[in-house]
C-alpha cells in the first residue's frame, strides 16, 4: 500500500521526500507515492511543511 501526497511544486519539500525510502514520483499525475510503511518516517520529514494528513491514513494504520 502506497499514501499519495499532492502539493504545488517547492524545491525543499521534494529534497525531503527523496530522503523517504522507496518513494516514487509519477510525472504524468504529478504525485509522490510513498510505502504505508515509510509513514511515520514521512511525517518526520515532512512536519515543518504543514501537510493536511487525510483521517483515512490513520485508520489504515490501526486496522482492528
Amino acid at each position: 500500500s502506497f499514501i499519495l501526497i499532492n502539493f504545488t511544486y517547492d524545491k525543499e519539500t521534494i529534497e525531503e521526500i527523496r530522503k523517504i525510502p522507496g518513494r516514487r514520483f509519477d510525472p504524468i499525475k504529478k504525485v509522490w507515492s510513498i510505502p504505508l510503511s515509510e509513514f511515520e518516517k514521512a511525517c518526520k520529514y515532512l512536519e515543518k511543511f504543514m501537510l493536511v494528513i487525510d483521517p483515512k491514513i490513520y485508520q489504515a494504520l490501526v486496522k482492528p
